[in-house]
C-alpha cells in the first residue's frame, strides 16, 4: 500500500510538472478564474451599478418640490442624469439608445403636495434590461416613500404638534431588519462567491481529470504508464491528486480575488471552508474518472462533461437561489453534488455556521465521491486493458 501511494504521488508530480511547463496552459489556468470572478462580480446589477446608468428627467413642473426631488435623486443615487423636456422626448431617447430609463415630474407636482393632494411621478422603462428596470423601480420606490413620509409627518405635525405622534399616525408599523452576521445586504457577490468557487472546483476536477486521461489514451502515453511496474490504483491516485491541486489553486485564486477586489468577508471558519473544498473536489474527482473511463476519445469526454455540467451550473444554486425555481427543478437540484457543496460553502462563508450545520451536506458529498469512485475504478481498469 505504501508503494501504491508513493507511485501515485510520483504520477501526480509528473502530471503537474508537465502541465506547468506549458506557458500557454499556465496562463489560461490563472486567467480563467480571474475572468470568471471579475465578470461575475460586475455583471449582476446592484444599487452601486446604477451609478453608471443613464436616465433622463423631464421636470415639467420646475417648482420648489420638483427641484428638491431632482436634487435628492442626484445626491442619493448618483445616476447619470440627462435633462429632457417632456414624456415624448424621453421615449425617443430610450428608442435611440441614449438612456435606459426616464422620469417625468408632472406640472402639478408642487401644487398637489403643497395642497396636501396626492402627486405622481412617472417612470418610463425601456424593458430592454428588465433587471435594471426592476432595480431602478425599487430604488425610486424607497426614495419616494421616504420623501412622502417626511412630507406627511411635517403636515400632520402642524396640527398635532408632536413629531412622534405624527410618525405613529403616518406610519404605525415599521420593519427593523436584524441580520445574523454584519454582511452588506446589497453586496450580491457575497452570495455569488461561494457558488463560483464551487463551480471552479467542479469544472477543474471534472474537465481536467477526464481530459487528461482521454488525452493520454489518444497519444498512447497511457499504455506506457500501464506497462510500468505500478498498480492501476496508483494511476488513479496520481491523476486525482494532480487535478485536485490544480482545482484547489484555482479556487484559492477566486477566493483571494473576491476578498481583495470585492471586499467579501468570510464570517465562518476558513479551515472548515477548505475542508468543504477538499471533500467537494473528491466528490467530483470520482465523476471525472467515471466519465474518462467510458469515453474512448477526448472529444467524447468533453461532450459528456458539458452535458452534465451545464444543468448543474443553473440548478444547483450557484447563480440563482434554488427557492426561486419551479418545484420539479428544485427536485432535480437535490440530486446534484454541486448543490450541497455550494450550499455548505455559502453557509460557512456568509452565515458563519459550524460543522454541525453543514454536516449533512459534507456526508452527502463524501457519499457521492465514494459511489463514483467505486463505480469508476473497475471501469477504469477495464478501459486500460482494452
Amino acid at each position: 500500500m505504501k508503494n501504491v501511494i508513493k507511485d501515485g504521488f510520483l504520477i501526480a508530480y509528473k502530471d503537474l510538472l508537465t502541465f506547468f511547463r506549458s506557458p500557454a496552459r499556465t496562463i489560461v489556468f490563472v486567467i480563467m478564474p480571474l475572468f470568471m470572478m471579475i465578470l461575475t462580480g460586475y455583471i449582476f446589477p446592484s444599487e452601486s451599478s446604477l451609478h453608471n446608468t443613464d436616465i433622463a428627467v423631464a421636470n415639467v413642473n420646475q417648482g420648489e418640490m420638483s427641484l428638491l426631488f431632482t436634487h435628492i435623486l442626484k445626491d442619493n443615487i448618483g445616476f447619470k442624469i440627462t435633462n429632457a423636456t417632456n414624456l415624448e422626448e424621453i421615449k425617443e431617447m430610450i428608442k435611440e439608445g441614449k438612456i435606459s430609463e426616464g422620469i417625468v415630474i408632472p406640472a402639478n407636482f408642487t401644487y398637489n403636495i403643497s395642497h396636501q393632494k396626492q402627486s405622481q411621478i412617472i417612470l418610463i422603462t425601456g424593458q430592454t434590461n428588465p433587471q435594471i428596470s426592476m432595480l431602478l423601480s425599487s430604488v425610486l420606490d424607497k426614495l419616494v416613500e421616504n420623501i412622502s413620509t417626511q412630507i406627511a409627518i411635517s403636515n400632520i405635525n402642524k396640527s398635532v404638534g408632536d413629531k412622534e405622534t405624527s410618525k405613529g399616525i403616518v406610519k404605525p408599523i415599521t420593519i427593523k431588519t436584524e441580520r445574523i452576521v454584519n454582511a452588506d445586504p446589497d453586496n450580491y457577490i457575497e452570495f455569488m462567491a461561494p457558488g463560483l468557487i464551487s463551480m471552479i472546483v467542479m469544472t477543474g476536477a471534472m474537465t481536467g481529470l477526464a481530459s487528461s486521461i482521454s488525452r493520454e489514451r489518444e497519444k498512447g502515453t497511457m499504455d506506457g504508464i500501464m506497462v510500468a511496474p505500478i498498480s492501476r490504483f496508483s494511476v488513479i491516485i496520481g491523476k486525482s491528486i494532480s487535478q485536485s491541486v490544480r482545482a484547489f489553486i484555482q479556487a484559492m485564486i477566486v477566493l483571494i480575488l473576491a476578498i481583495a477586489l470585492f471586499h467579501i468577508k468570510i464570517f465562518g471558519s476558513i479551515g472548515l471552508s477548505l475542508l468543504i473544498l477538499i471533500i467537494g473536489i473528491f466528490s467530483f474527482m470520482g465523476l471525472g474518472i467515471l466519465i474518462s473511463s467510458i469515453s474512448s476519445e477526448q472529444e467524447t469526454a468533453s461532450m459528456i462533461m458539458m452535458t452534465l455540467m451545464f444543468p448543474m451550473l443553473f440548478l444547483s444554486g450557484v447563480f440563482f437561489p434554488i427557492q426561486q425555481m419551479p418545484p420539479f427543478m428544485q427536485t432535480i437540484s437535490k440530486f446534484l453534488p454541486l448543490t450541497y457543496m455550494a450550499d455548505a460553502l455559502r453557509r460557512v462563508m456568509v452565515l458563519g455556521v459550524g460543522f454541525g450545520q453543514v454536516a449533512l451536506n459534507v456526508y452527502i458529498m463524501m457519499a457521492y465521491g465514494i459511489i463514483f469512485t467505486i463505480v469508476a475504478v473497475p471501469l477504469f481498469s477495464r478501459m486500460v486493458n482494452e
